[in-house]
């Protein structure tokens, strides 16, 4: 019986590695990813901006429907290139609207369990439509007096030094995807 399962185990880790060199993948890759990503992490995103990188951890399990909406503008580039417009120091500094992101989430994930804190990166919700917007904003300090009235989507664990340069006129010149954690110290 013990063979049979060493097998069975022996068989599945030779298909899995096999599979990766079918996809174009390494077998270095395939240890990499066992090694470095649990199955549950969550999505990162670097925004380059003129000042630097900021790596920033997104919470879809809190705001399913904003991470999605936000990740689908990033992947179009809604929010490359854009300025940097309103900066309120010890407050936050938000990006200038994208005319062109016309697709508002219909979901409200304003009161998810995430504060407002030193790096917090959130979109606006608008009253107007009542659905989130478009309008990036990155928290300078904690900001409690926003909890439960814009949506947190993500933190920033890489690069607050970054944050503490920007000012109105800076850029975000793109948004990547990372596919695992990558030190912006590499």
């Amino acid at each position: 019986m013990r063979r049979w399962v060493f097998l069975n185990i022996y068989v599945m880790l030779l298909s899995g590695i096999l599979a990766c060199f079918r996809v174009g993948g390494s077998l270095a890759e395939a240890q990499g990813l066992a090694k470095n990503v649990p199955p549950t992490a969550n999505p990162e995103v670097l925004l380059k901006t003129t000042k630097g990188q900021m790596l920033v951890e997104l919470f879809p399990k809190n705001a399913p429907d904003v991470v999605s909406f936000f990740l689908e503008q990033a992947k179009k580039g809604n929010y490359n290139r854009l300025h940097f417009k309103r900066y309120a120091d010890g407050f936050a500094i938000q990006l200038a609207e994208p005319g062109k992101v016309d697709n508002p989430v219909p979901a409200d994930e304003r009161n998810n369990g995430l504060n407002h804190v030193l790096g917090s990166v959130g979109l606006v919700w608008d009253y107007v439509k009542n659905t989130n917007g478009n309008k990036l904003y990155i928290c300078l300090t904690t900001v409690s007096q926003l909890d439960n009235k814009h949506t947190v989507i993500g933190q920033v664990t890489e690069g607050l030094d970054v944050l503490s340069e920007l000012r109105p006129g800076d850029k975000l010149e793109r948004i990547n995807l990372i596919k695992k954690h990558s030190s912006l110290k590499k």
